[in-house]
């Protein structure tokens, strides 16, 4: 029963770790391509970070609730 519950804690604990780094993928993506957002919808800086901002929302909300329980 011990290997099982060990193999089954290594096996969430990869299943977690990976999840978190997708959902980090998510922070850095907009970064590099907000130059080309910005010259393809004519949008401010301002308004840039707001779509950097709506990257990071729901990565920050899914961290959330994962770390919760």
């Amino acid at each position: 029963m011990t290997n099982l519950v060990k193999r089954l804690d290594r096996g969430t604990l990869i299943a977690c770790c990976l999840a978190v780094a997708a959902a980090q993928l998510c922070i850095t993506v907009p970064s590099p391509i907000s130059g080309e957002i910005q010259a393809a919808f004519g949008a401010s800086g301002s308004q840039v970070a707001w779509v950097t901002s709506a990257f990071i929302l729901p990565t920050a909300i899914l961290e959330l609730n994962s770390g919760s329980s």
